[in-house]
């Protein structure tokens, strides 16, 4: 049951996404800065569609805004610079995912390869 749960999620929020393909952000620029310094999010799955990469999730501590630039930690490919392109909570987009929340995050700059259950997302790449 949980698994099917967990794919109706998924397959929500891949719905949510392609809306976003041609939508560019209008967050202000404090928002954009906005990463906490302090973000940790570790990676539950990863999923490629024809919008882009999906990576879903859940904030361990910090938040994360729907634009900017991450660090992935990547267990295959060491750290790796990604683009945040926008945020789904519950099926829903949204600007800011905080501590707490299970979202998917549809980023560029990584294969989805490269992504692995377990990595982690930070504000900085050491």
């Amino acid at each position: 049951m949980r698994h099917v749960i967990f794919i109706l999620v998924i397959v929500a929020t891949t719905a949510s996404f392609a809306q976003t393909a041609t939508v560019k952000s209008t967050a202000p620029q404090a928002a954009i800065a906005g990463h906490s310094s302090s973000l940790h999010m570790t990676v539950m799955d990863v999923f490629n569609t024809a919008g882009g990469i999906i990576i879903t999730g859940q904030i361990d501590s910090g938040s994360m805004t729907n634009s900017g630039t991450l660090c992935l930690n990547s267990s295959k490919a060491g750290d790796i610079e990604i683009s945040v392109l926008a945020l789904s909570v519950k099926s829903r987009l949204v600007e800011t995912a905080n501590e707490g929340d299970i979202f998917g995050v549809k980023v560029s700059g990584v294969a989805k390869g490269d992504v692995s259950k377990g990595d982690t997302i930070a504000k900085y790449c050491d």
